[in-house]
């Protein structure tokens, strides 16, 4: 995994987005979009156990495909 800073995306964007929210936050919309427009739609929700708090969403950009 390779963190990119939201000022060094590339034109195109990243090819996975990972949020997360505190327990009790609203969770993120099932589509969403970086600072430069593009697109990701949500994969996977990883919720939190009890006492650690976070859960974690996992969102696919649109127009890149995943490397096998």
């Amino acid at each position: 995994m390779i963190y990119v800073s939201a000022d060094k995306i590339l034109p195109w964007g990243v090819q996975w987005l990972l949020l997360h929210r505190l327990d009790g936050q609203p969770v993120p919309a099932a589509t969403v979009t970086d600072v430069l427009g593009n697109r990701y739609v949500q994969e996977r929700v990883y919720p939190h156990t009890p006492l650690s708090g976070w859960d974690w969403y996992v969102f696919r950009n649109v127009f890149l495909r995943p490397r096998r």
